[in-house]
């Protein structure tokens, strides 16, 4: 994927949002095979960390990513729900049905409420600080894959994606898009990390999480980019995180076990 995006695909992203793409030195340039997937980009996403993120599907028919956060609750985006109350979290083709999607209209960061417990897969503790800028991540989600070029047809579905970059900056976006965190693409240039990559169409609501110590803590959720804008954009958890825990400690129609 290269750093300028075409305005149309751009809309694309904001609005149905997005998936991974990794620097062009990690593909494979033989002939006759997918020289979008390196088997480096493929280690990283089976991560047995990465299993908590799956993909939350709405009612709606509209799909994005999601990551475990409580053994009932995932973290996800707001602006591919398209109003839908309800859907389902599927984890390595398991479907869990949601019961609610709580969200709040200053910021894209949603959490869905599960119908019933899930407690094999990991849960990921919420980041609380607040000192993201120039902290390297991973961005993981169940989007659109490859090194796009400009043609749409490099860019193939299939299975959970990963890539790395490093916080750049945090901006407030306003507006339903609230407090960010913002990345840029640096390819194979100076700054870029060996699995360099950004967010596509599908990737929307897919966990942002930094590393501490060996363990990962949720960051941020994947809204995808701006049009005019420079950068990759996701919500910030440690902003909104007291209302994040409040959602999680609020009553649920569905009893506990």
């Amino acid at each position: 994927m290269r750093a300028g995006l075409p305005l149309a695909f751009a809309a694309a992203v904001a609005n149905s949002a997005g998936a991974i793409t990794w620097n062009p030195s990690m593909t494979d340039p033989a002939p006759n095979t997918d020289r979008n997937v390196s088997t480096m980009a493929s280690r990283l996403a089976h991560d047995p960390r990465f299993n908590g993120t799956g993909i939350v599907r709405t009612a709606n028919g509209l799909h994005g990513s999601g990551c475990l956060i409580g053994d009932r609750w995932v973290l996800t985006a707001r602006h591919f729900l398209d109003g839908a109350s309800e859907g389902t979290f599927v984890l390595e083709g398991a479907s869990v049905p949601i019961v609610r999607f709580h969200t709040r209209e200053d910021t894209d960061i949603a959490v869905a409420e599960l119908g019933e417990a899930v407690d094999r897969y990991p849960e990921v503790e919420l980041y609380d600080a607040a000192d993201e800028v120039g902290r390297a991540v991973y961005l993981v989600g169940y989007g659109l894959r490859g090194e796009f070029t400009g043609d749409p047809a490099e860019l193939a579905k299939g299975g959970r994606h990963a890539a790395m970059n490093t916080i750049d900056e945090v901006r407030d976006c306003g507006g339903r898009i609230g407090e960010t965190l913002v990345i840029r693409y640096d390819g194979t240039g100076d700054g870029a990390l060996p699995w360099e990559g950004a967010v596509a169409p599908g990737d929307s609501g897919g966990p942002v999480f930094l590393e501490e110590k060996g363990e990962l803590r949720l960051a941020g959720q994947t809204y995808g980019v701006i049009p005019g804008e420079n950068g990759f954009f996701f919500g910030r958890v440690s902003r909104y995180l007291d209302w994040i825990r409040s959602v999680m400690a609020g009553p649920s129609p569905i009893p506990k076990s």
